[in-house]
């Protein structure tokens, strides 16, 4: 939420601007000016298989009574899943399972960079 002062000098200067000769560009309004600032997207990756992103879900996945881990890597380009791999827990070994089957897969091979959650199993 922004401060009253900050709304109000934004919406001074909105009206400022709306004494513009008729066909320029009149600025957004103080609300979606904050809305639009809030989180910028960062751009996605240009080409397949450049960057990889690891994470791992847990939950009970078989229905067995018991959660399970698994551990995946994701295309960030395409958000296109390249491996999966179910465990026990989200261990280090669940991971490098995940990377072996990535390595391994012959349409898609060794990645530039692996983004991970900065956990403690990594």
């Amino acid at each position: 939420m922004m401060r009253r002062k900050t709304r109000n000098k934004l919406n001074k200067e909105i009206r400022d601007a709306q004494k513009l000769v008729i066909g320029e560009k009149i600025p957004l309004s103080s609300k979606e000016r904050m809305k639009s600032d809030i989180h910028p997207a960062k751009p996605r990756e240009m080409y397949f298989g450049g960057v990889l992103e690891a994470d791992a879900c847990i939950d009970d996945f078989l229905g067995l009574g018991y959660t399970q881990a698994l551990n995946g890597m994701i295309d960030a380009a395409s958000s296109k899943i390249i491996a999966l791999y179910l465990s026990e827990q989200e261990t280090t070994e669940a991971y490098f399972q995940v990377l072996r089957k990535t390595i391994e897969n012959p349409e898609f091979g060794i990645p530039k960079l692996i983004k991970t959650d900065c956990r403690r199993t990594f």
